[in-house]
């Protein structure tokens, strides 16, 4: 399941962007400075032109070829979502989290934070399959609120917690019926009333608005 790129991936990639650039000079139209300045370009260019694959080797050669560099955390966050698109999970996660550890007061680690549980969450494959990854990103998703309860991805962090309950609800439900067919009454019954709590939590917040596309970024 991949989830589709969003306007909050765009806006904290501009506010990325925009807080490096108006830092170093105070001016949003100024000139990227330093001899990385080409790459820097070229690499935003493929990012949005959708070739993750290929923006994942820039961005790695940026963070390789300039350590320390002031534009760092952008090559940091860069390459993580280049990994999160191209649908690799596991190192986009380790390079979120590796981002929060390294920049917990950075303006893009709230985004970071909320990538990780969106990591999790797009390695679900249906409610037959195994549910790890929906549960992980239930706790991913509880730990950003707890962690940026004021953010301003707080709706979206709580309208995917309630769909992390809703997929963890229609799973409990199939393994209830599977119990019922095979007359373990006490065990489809113990299922069912796990699917109930589920749905109940989802019943008492917010309505789930998110959309989820199987195709594309």
């Amino acid at each position: 399941m991949k989830l589709s790129r969003s306007s909050i991936q765009t806006v904290l990639c501009l506010c990325v962007i925009t807080s490096v650039l108006t830092s170093c000079s105070g001016n949003k139209d100024s000139e990227l400075p330093g001899p990385e300045e080409p790459v820097i370009s070229r690499a935003i260019r493929i990012y949005d032109e959708a070739l993750f694959s290929t923006s994942v080797k820039e961005w790695e050669k940026l963070k390789d070829e300039y350590p320390g560099s002031y534009f760092s955390s952008l090559y940091e966050l860069k390459l993580a979502d280049s990994w999160f698109y191209a649908g690799d999970y596991v190192p986009a996660i380790a390079a979120y989290e590796e981002f929060v550890r390294l920049h917990p007061a950075h303006e893009a680690s709230e985004y970071a934070q909320l990538q990780i549980a969106n990591a999790h969450l797009a390695q679900y494959r249906g409610a037959l399959k195994d549910q790890s990854p929906a549960r992980r990103a239930l706790e991913q998703f509880k730990l950003f609120l707890t962690k940026y309860p004021k953010s301003r991805f707080e709706n979206v962090a709580r309208e995917r917690s309630k769909l992390c309950n809703a997929l963890l609800a229609q799973h409990d439900q199939e393994v209830s019926a599977f119990y019922q067919k095979q007359g373990l009454v006490g065990a489809a019954s113990a299922r069912a009333e796990d699917a109930d709590s589920l749905r109940h939590s989802n019943e008492t917040s917010a309505p789930l608005v998110i959309s989820i596309s199987r195709k594309g970024q």
